[in-house]
């Protein structure tokens, strides 16, 4: 008799009610109960709070806070964990602590029992559960594991896993949302879980851009943390210092960003033989400080009305960067955010402005070294975190 595949058979054990699928996994699936038991990173037992981050780490930024956490708290040990993707395709290869393979999904009772052991603090990234192994919002069952465990949960989310489409819409004039931008049914789904849970719990919640307060008024900004240092060094000269400017433009999501505002821009000015235009996608994380530091001026997005980890890497680099930041967010950020404002009606006028006075940008990107380290080499990461994590 063929014994039947081992995915085939944890697809058909993950389809039976509690019980009998937890019966049918220790039964059944015992070597990746071992091998998720052994996932769990090792903790020193003599910190105060041990946090654990995860499961998604977008944009690496679960593994950059956990080492914010444990570099600027006393008493705080931090570890981050990635779920593996399906196919298991990540072609940033961002760093993370842990990666769990979709294979050892059978062995996550053990999985969770360690996590419940081992930390005493856990922040659900986009409301995942970094203990249930699956990317689903947690249901009441799941939080109440933790609580009974006497482990302290928190919320932290990204931007589309909380962001409503049709509220952004509403309230920002650029969002690409009131254009042709479909949104996928199952991300709509996904985001109003979210948006529900936060609206009916009381657990801390953290945004990693200011704009996601206006869905979760409650909650507190955890800003973006990215290696300033790392970025700052590669950088071999001052941005706009030659006469045919390189512009860079990564979009991580084309229609969400405005790459079809962007693009044609920017292909028309290397035409002319103004710029050179680079468009990059699928760079390994640890290529973009050499991929940042040969442009100068870096287009970030010119819908959303926020910045993320892009615009700060590039403000580490000391490069000019080009986005949409809404004056709620501005506002809500405080000081003078080294960001040149452009939106769809704007950007052709605004680049072409940059090109026409680039003595008059200049001192714009040779400040953003300096507000990249005060908002994102996470040390304020850190005191975002430090209520939760330090009774």
């Amino acid at each position: 008799m063929t014994p039947i595949p081992r995915d085939y058979a944890a697809a058909a054990v993950r389809r039976l009610p509690l019980a009998p699928r937890e019966w049918a996994e220790r039964t059944f699936f015992r070597r990746e109960m071992r091998e998720a038991a052994g996932l769990i990173p090792p903790v020193p037992s003599g910190a105060d709070a041990r946090l654990l981050i995860g499961p998604t780490n977008s944009a690496g930024q679960g593994y950059r806070w956990a080492r914010s956490a444990e570099s600027h708290l006393t008493g705080v040990a931090a570890r981050s964990v990635t779920l593996e993707r399906p196919g298991g395709a990540d072609s940033f290869r961002f760093d993370t602590d842990v990666l769990l393979p979709l294979r050892l999904r059978p062995g996550r009772q053990v999985w969770r029992e360690r996590v419940l052991e081992t930390f005493t603090h856990v922040l659900f990234e986009s409301g995942y559960s970094p203990a249930s192994m699956m990317t689903a919002v947690a249901d009441q069952a799941e939080l109440d594991r933790f609580r009974e465990a006497g482990v302290a949960v928190g919320l932290v989310f990204h931007g589309s896993d909380l962001r409503d489409p049709d509220l952004h819409a509403e309230s920002y004039a650029a969002s690409p949302f009131r254009s042709d931008v479909v949104v996928a049914t199952d991300v709509r789904e996904r985001s109003a879980a979210a948006r529900a849970l936060v609206a009916d719990t009381d657990l801390p919640v953290f945004v990693s851009t200011p704009d996601l307060l206006d869905l979760a008024p409650q909650g507190t900004v955890l800003p973006v943390v990215v290696d300033v240092e790392r970025f700052a060094s590669a950088a071999g000269r001052p941005a706009l210092d030659r006469d045919r400017p390189v512009v860079l433009h990564a979009p991580s999501n084309p229609a969400i960003k405005g790459t079809g505002v962007i693009e044609p821009v920017l292909e028309r000015l290397e035409s002319a033989g103004r710029i050179e235009y680079r468009r990059i996608s699928g760079v390994p994380n640890a290529q973009m400080p050499e991929f940042i530091a040969d442009a100068d001026v870096v287009v970030d997005q010119i819908r959303l009305g926020a910045v993320g980890v892009l615009a700060a890497e590039a403000m580490a680099t000391g490069r000019l960067v080009v986005g949409h930041v809404h004056d709620r967010v501005r506002e809500r950020l405080g000081g003078d955010m080294p960001v040149v404002d452009a939106t769809p009606e704007t950007f052709a006028d605004v680049i072409d402005s940059v090109l026409d006075a680039p003595d008059r940008y200049a001192p714009v990107a040779a400040a953003s070294p300096a507000w990249a380290r005060e908002h994102h080499d996470g040390r304020a990461a850190a005191a975002a975190l430090t209520p939760f994590l330090v009774v």
